[in-house]
């Protein structure tokens, strides 16, 4: 009863997905809430993050809740940590490394990586950082109404640019433990490439932050198609 609609975006998958949501979703006793939508190119994780918000902003909700998908965290964690006063919250967050969090097949070595990572983060912002992308979250939509995420940029980062801007502006977050399973073997050479485009990013925050969030990095326009769940055709908007 606290979901008004689900909203599926298939970033221009190869694998079928579309096929399977429908699937899933034509069995569904609440059909009616799902709507699917495709987008008309590839704008990455940080693109579909925008094309989520925007939508969200223009028909009126007051609340976004944004989950991967790629099945690392388990969305179900979200209802556990629902109460209604967190609605009153700006954003909340799951976080990997909470006391009751739990992690399967997540290494030592990525571990100290990733909370290294979040320290980082607490100190160049001298907030008390928990989590910067786990990809389970709530977030209060009235504290975006005037679109600043559409300057982000659009791939993994698009995360941490959320994370510096909700820091800066005081936005009141809150944590809650969450199920994660490790099950894709990123390479080594893609773990320095993200440290460095990381370390990048806090270097350009710490010197002018306000130049960090004003400048366009990423895509401001785009467009998706609604797909009919009965003959898998839409229409653009």
């Amino acid at each position: 009863n606290i979901v008004s609609q689900v909203l599926i975006i298939d970033n221009l998958s190869l694998d079928g997905t579309p096929n399977a949501v429908a699937q899933h979703i034509n069995q569904s006793k609440n059909r009616s809430k799902y709507l699917l939508i495709q987008n008309s190119k590839n704008y990455n994780l940080g693109g579909s993050y925008k094309v989520a918000l925007t939508y969200a902003l223009d028909n009126r909700f007051t609340h976004l809740a944004i989950c991967h998908g790629d099945d690392q965290a388990d969305p179900n964690d979200l209802y556990l940590a629902y109460k209604p006063e967190i609605v009153e919250c700006d954003c909340v967050m799951g976080a990997r490394f909470l006391p009751d969090s739990k992690r399967k097949g997540y290494s030592i070595i990525k571990m100290l990586g990733n909370r290294g990572f979040t320290l980082l983060f607490s100190i160049v912002t001298r907030k008390r950082i928990k989590e910067i992308a786990s990809g389970l979250y709530m977030l209060r939509l009235d504290k975006f109404q005037n679109r600043f995420f559409l300057k982000f940029r659009d791939d993994l980062t698009f995360d941490y640019f959320v994370t510096l801007y909700m820091a800066v502006n005081k936005f009141n977050v809150v944590y809650f433990p969450i199920s994660w399973q490790e099950e894709d073997q990123v390479s080594n050479l893609k773990i320095i490439r993200q440290t460095w485009t990381m370390i990048s990013i806090l270097y350009k925050f710490c010197t002018n932050k306000q130049k960090l969030f004003d400048k366009a990095h990423g895509i401001d326009q785009f467009s998706y198609q609604v797909v009919d769940l009965d003959c898998q055709e839409g229409v653009t908007n």
